[in-house]
């Protein structure tokens, strides 16, 4: 049984027998219609579909709607950011110092992609330029003088993708912390803050 509202209400009934001749009926599987839509809604924290088609279209169970213009999500939950595989990137320094060798990366890619729910850990390294103030003597002037350099700086970033029903955020942080290295900046890459089309409702959404 399907609600008047339901995006199933209108497809057609097939019955089908299976192999000790019992007879169920179903549904044709739903098309995606094409629908489109200008109004973009940036995400925040917390969010669910069935509010945001409460706050639109004054209808919470109207949210499948919003999923029909979104298009490449695998499920409603992906589409806000609510599903249970999450990514995490820390920028991390070596607390040892750099006077002792190459951090060791591999000891801290291997502890990480040990623990139970871990999908991915990879090593991303950027190179970044700093400006600093440094004290240069000018035999030209007989005195030290102070000119602006540019330094060059590696930034380095953990990236760890894992089920936050197994791990949490701190749980890979004390990881990281255990194989000597310090979390200096911590951030999800999650859906909070990207947008997603809130189409409007056509004659067929509002009949349903």
């Amino acid at each position: 049984m399907f609600s008047k509202k339901s995006r199933h209400i209108n497809l057609d009934k097939i019955v089908t027998t299976d192999a000790r001749g019992r007879t169920e009926s179903s549904v044709l599987i739903r098309l995606r219609p094409d629908v489109s839509g200008d109004f973009l809604h940036t995400l925040e924290q917390g969010e669910r579909l069935d509010h945001l088609a409460f706050k639109y279209y004054e209808d919470s169970q109207k949210w499948w709607h919003i999923c029909d213009a979104d298009t490449g999500f695998k499920s409603p939950l992906a589409l806000v950011g609510r599903e249970p595989i999450v990514t995490t990137q820390l920028t991390v320094i070596y607390g040892a110092g750099s006077e002792t060798g190459a951090p060791p990366w591999y000891k801290l890619i291997d502890a990480l992609t040990r623990q139970t729910g871990v999908r991915s850990a990879v090593l991303e390294q950027e190179t970044l330029l700093e400006k600093k103030k440094v004290d240069y003597y000018d035999p030209d002037r007989g005195q030290d003088v102070q000119v602006e350099v540019n330094i060059e700086t590696l930034k380095d970033t953990v990236v760890v993708t894992y089920n936050k029903l197994n791990l949490s955020r701190d749980d890979i942080e004390e990881v990281v912390r255990g194989e000597g290295f310090v979390p200096v900046e911590t951030a999800d890459t999650g859906r909070i803050g990207k947008q997603i089309v809130i189409p409007p409702l056509s004659l067929e959404y509002h009949g349903n």
